[in-house]
């Protein structure tokens, strides 16, 4: 992973959307849409191989979906944890933040 992919991915997490963070950045919106799922490819495989190397009998499966959506599962218990990307003044009662 690459600082300048890092960087996209900050500001995209940080307006909400592909779409303020190409205008801000002064990019186009297509050179930037694939950053997230790379972003979270890279992490998740090198975050889950070291989880596993350490916990072999831990059984793990990652999914990528949108925050909404992980927000729900998680609610619903239909996952143990969920990395939501929101703005958490959605849901005032539900997400802490610091």
């Amino acid at each position: 992973m690459n600082l300048h992919a890092l960087h996209l991915f900050h500001v995209i997490a940080t307006t909400g959307s592909i779409t303020r963070a190409s205008e801000l950045l002064k990019i186009s919106q297509p050179a930037i849409s694939g950053y997230p799922q790379l972003i979270c490819r890279s992490f998740s495989n090198s975050w889950s191989a070291k989880f596993k190397q350490q916990y072999e009998e831990v059984e793990m499966m990652i999914n990528t979906t949108n925050s909404n959506d992980a927000l729900k599962q998680f609610l619903n218990l239909e996952v143990d944890l969920a990395i939501y990307g929101g703005f958490p003044e959605k849901y005032p009662d539900i997400i802490q933040s610091e």
